[in-house]
């Protein structure tokens, strides 16, 4: 069962573009390891990678596939555990048709739920920066069968401009007409993208240079204006 599920998941990772480096990554055999994540060390100049509980020491380059380099040096490590390139990994957030609010050159990337108090309050600050901003907004449907049916209804909407509506202003209770035929792929590809981002909770931001955070920003603003690109 667990080589069912790691197959399945390599091929999915393939499916969206997840998977590419000079190496052949190519295996007709995976086999999973007891281990949920990995710290770097560094030692007389040499790096070490250690799993989470410190039973596995790994030796060697580690070649981050997302951002086509190897991991040579700490400052590496750092910007690779903090950073997401979209262009590098040749993947297209718009294969997870999300909702799109804004018109600016600047694509930033946020992951929201339904439900997410905390989302509603980026939302209001999204309004006084969508001329220079275009915001990709994906809905996930984690905190609960309420977010589940919602991110269907959104996802089924006939008309696209009123879902993006109620969405911006937390409505959660309008009914959306939906479309004669829904396809609801890209939910499972959202809910794929989110356990390979290590999507844990809502808001989950990337900003226009790859840069992510974790949960709510005070200043949406401050923070973009930070941001390259």
């Amino acid at each position: 069962m667990t080589k069912f599920i790691l197959a399945t998941i390599a091929a999915f990772t393939v499916a969206i573009g997840l998977l590419s480096s000079p190496l052949s990554l190519a295996a007709e055999n995976l086999v999973g390891l007891p281990v949920s994540g990995l710290a770097v060390a560094e030692k007389n100049g040499k790096l070490r990678f250690v799993s989470d509980n410190g039973r596995f020491l790994i030796e060697g380059r580690m070649y981050d596939t997302w951002n086509k380099e190897y991991i040579d040096s700490l400052e590496m490590a750092d910007r690779a555990s903090k950073y997401i390139d979209f262009e590098k990994m040749k993947f297209n957030v718009q294969d997870l048709d999300p909702l799109v609010f804004g018109t600016g050159k600047k694509q930033v990337t946020v992951f929201v739920d339904p439900y997410c108090g905390f989302c509603h309050k980026m939302f209001g600050q999204m309004q006084d920066l969508q001329n220079d901003y275009t915001f990709n907004i994906v809905q996930l449907p984690i905190l609960g069968e309420s977010s589940v049916g919602r991110v269907r209804d959104v996802l089924c909407a006939a008309d696209k401009a009123e879902a993006l509506k109620t969405v911006l202003s937390g409505d959660n209770n309008s009914v959306l007409k939906p479309l004669a035929s829904c396809d609801q792929l890209p939910v499972n590809k959202r809910l794929i993208t989110a356990q390979f981002f290590a999507i844990k909770g809502v808001p989950h931001s990337i900003r226009q240079d790859g840069l992510i955070t974790k949960g709510f920003i005070p200043d949406l603003k401050g923070w973009l204006a930070q941001g390259k690109g």
